[in-house]
């Protein structure tokens, strides 16, 4: 879900979905929030104070960047509220905020970048030295936000860090915890929760789509299609064979 509230004297902005639009290959159903939609509805609020509520599994990384960009450039206060899950490129939309708010049984998660890649020696190690050069901008952006040294968030990020939001407030990933009195399940999408190789206990998998959930973390086969895919930063690109 994504949707724009601009009725009281913050806007609202709910990010409720993975990063980046995709189209579904077989339905043509689209999803997803672009950085060009997430821009225009900045566009549209500004210049309110903004609150961003997030709760996505993350997403395609040059899309997250590019909103990254919308929310520095915006002029009033930005808070972000990570209502369930900030994970991967949802993450740094997340910390580039200028406050950040997470639910106390909320996650926050980061990881190196990720690509498949097939093809001769050249080819591999060219999208190897790009991977590295998104996980050193990735690095600097929890880094400025957290004050921590930047190995030492590239060691969180090569062993896919979940951040329970206490844990995230003491890295200084995020600037308060909100008690709340209902525990909530935290849940990831199945079109990526195959790609994160740590995911927690407390963290389920979405049944269908947002807002529908189940007991444990089943995904069934037609959630997850891997065949012919390239993944980067946990986004799902289809490749076509030549």
């Amino acid at each position: 879900m994504f949707e724009v509230r601009n009725e009281a004297e913050r806007a609202e902005i709910l990010v409720y979905d993975l990063i980046g639009e995709r189209t579904d290959f077989w339905t043509g159903e689209k999803s997803g929030v672009s950085a060009t939609a997430f821009k225009e509805a900045l566009d549209e609020v500004s210049p309110k104070p903004l609150d961003i509520r997030i709760d996505s599994s993350g997403g395609d990384v040059y899309e997250a960047f590019a909103m990254c960009s919308a929310i520095q450039n915006y002029p009033s206060n930005v808070t972000a509220y990570v209502d369930g899950i900030a994970a991967s490129a949802a993450s740094y939309i997340a910390v580039v905020c200028d406050d950040v708010v997470m639910r106390d049984y909320a996650y926050l998660m980061i990881h190196c970048a990720s690509s498949s890649a097939w093809g001769n020696a050249r080819k591999l190690e060219d999208t190897a030295a790009r991977l590295r050069n998104i996980d050193a901008n990735l690095a600097a952006i929890y880094a400025k936000r957290s004050g921590l040294d930047v190995g030492q968030v590239l060691d969180y990020m090569a062993d896919e860090t979940w951040f329970t939001a206490a844990e995230a407030h003491e890295a200084g990933l995020c600037t308060e915890v909100a008690e709340t009195e209902e525990r909530v399940t935290a849940l990831l999408d199945p079109r990526v929760v195959t790609e994160y190789h740590r995911v927690p206990e407390g963290v389920g998998v979405m049944a269908e789509g947002p807002a529908k959930s189940h007991a444990g973390r089943t995904v069934t086969p037609q959630d997850v299609e891997r065949a012919s895919h390239e993944v980067i930063g946990g986004r799902i690109y289809r490749r076509e064979s030549r």
